[in-house]
């Protein structure tokens, strides 16, 4: 994904688990860095970003909530704005439209970080394949731009759904529905307007 925005960028997905402990949700691999957001061993949410080059940089954000619900869709997004005044303005992430305000090691990422975007992305799995046993829908990667959960869901009698996305994606931007899961050609699809087709696997 070379040319996407590695300082301003947004993750929007629904994610259904059908089993706990470790899932991963989005991978990234390159030859001197790794990233992805995922579920850790106990259920808490994990974004993990390393940089290795003459050393390796670490950034990790693990919310202190635990999400074991394995029966409902979570809305899941992460949103990262490099040029923010603090971290902790500039590094977000949200469940069900709510901000998780108690996260651990958030402080740890940088501004302005090389993380993401440099090389292969993965949607349901790690970087070294490790998959996610669950299901997931509507995923939206918004290069350029740190949203909120508005972006992509509203209220409907007190019912937190999904909505359509109306802004930009950006050049590296996509948006996957999975709406015909019978088609290797559609499954992949990128309905964004950018062709950012996906590969299957």
């Amino acid at each position: 994904m070379s040319g996407a925005s590695k300082t301003n960028w947004t993750f929007s997905f629904w994610v259904k688990r059908s089993a706990l402990g470790t899932n991963y949700l989005v991978g990234e691999s390159y030859a001197t860095h790794d990233a992805f957001i995922g579920f850790s061993s106990d259920n808490k949410i994990t974004v993990l970003d390393k940089y290795c080059s003459g050393g390796c940089q670490t950034n990790v954000s693990t919310t202190n909530s635990v999400f074991r619900d394995t029966s409902a869709f979570y809305h899941i997004v992460v949103a990262f704005n490099g040029s923010a005044s603090s971290v902790s303005d500039g590094f977000k992430i949200y469940v069900n439209s709510v901000l998780i305000t108690s996260t651990a090691a958030a402080d740890s990422w940088p501004r302005n970080s090389l993380g993401w975007f440099l090389g292969t992305m993965y949607i349901g799995r790690s970087y070294s394949a490790n998959y996610l046993n669950g299901y997931m829908a509507e995923i939206n990667f918004i290069d350029g731009s740190a949203l909120t959960p508005t972006s992509f869901g509203e209220t409907k009698s007190g019912v937190w759904i999904p909505k359509a996305y109306t802004g930009s994606y950006g050049t590296n931007g996509f948006h996957l529905d999975f709406r015909d899961a019978t088609s290797t050609t559609t499954l992949g699809y990128d309905y964004s307007g950018n062709n950012n087709h996906w590969t299957l696997n």
